[in-house]
């Protein structure tokens, strides 16, 4: 898992997060506020959670490594 939750009680609607998501994760649902609508698109990058003025984004890196051969 990538982006976790959203913590609306801390939430001011600003929509940093949808806007500079790169891959679109983020979307605005009722009232302005944004919603995680592509979770499996998430690729962990923090651009929401280190832009969001009030840390109302819980992003867990749980991407694993690819894996190489080592020869």
């Amino acid at each position: 898992m990538t982006i976790e939750k959203i913590d609306y009680n801390k939430c001011i609607k600003c929509q940093k997060c949808i806007t500079l998501c790169p891959m679109d994760v983020l979307r605005a649902g009722e009232d302005r506020q944004p919603v995680i609508k592509y979770r499996e698109e998430c690729q962990s990058c923090y651009l929401c959670f280190f832009e969001c003025p009030t840390r109302a984004i819980l992003v867990k890196p749980d991407r694993q490594a690819p894996l190489f051969d080592v020869y």
